[in-house]
């Protein structure tokens, strides 16, 4: 009987009381009322947050895009130039030389890579989508020509060289 004794003992220990019940389930509830409530603040928070603006590389690279699908709003002092690369140039040399052809200033030029480099990256990752070359700068040789829009293409008030297209 001292068996069955300990058996009722042991299956009472792993059996749950009608007064464990409600605990259990007000534990629960509490713990769905505070996701609820994070939530809650989370979403009060980023509805009275100012919306992120771009930055001047995304801007860049949505320009590209919109050149491409043929969407774009040229800036109105804009130029379109072709060039071709050089023997052991690139499109940064090239670039730069466009930029001192179209008397950039100082500070045009000091922010120029900035729209080169961001460009120049969206028109290699929409080339090898394509499956047409070049797709990155390792792969740009002389001949390859070079198409770029020279004016305040990001609207920051300061004139860009924006690579549009790389042909082979």
């Amino acid at each position: 009987m001292s068996k069955e004794l300990s058996q009722n003992i042991v299956e009472s220990k792993n059996k749950t009381t009608t007064t464990e019940s409600p605990k259990k389930l007000g534990r629960i509830a509490l713990a769905l009322s505070l996701i609820a409530g994070g939530t809650l603040v989370y979403a009060a928070r980023q509805a009275n947050m100012p919306e992120q603006k771009p930055s001047a590389q995304e801007e860049i690279a949505r320009f590209v895009d919109d050149y491409r699908e043929g969407t774009a709003d040229l800036p109105d002092d804009a130029v379109v130039e072709t060039f071709t690369i050089e023997e052991g140039g690139n499109i940064v040399n090239e670039t730069t030389k466009l930029a001192k052809e179209n008397n950039f200033s100082q500070d045009e030029m000091n922010h120029l890579g900035e729209g080169v480099l961001a460009s120049a990256q969206a028109v290699y990752g929409f080339n090898k989508e394509q499956g047409e070359e070049p797709s990155s700068s390792a792969k740009v040789r002389a001949g390859d020509q070079v198409k770029a829009v020279v004016g305040d293409a990001n609207g920051d008030g300061i004139r860009d060289v924006v690579v549009v297209e790389v042909e082979r």
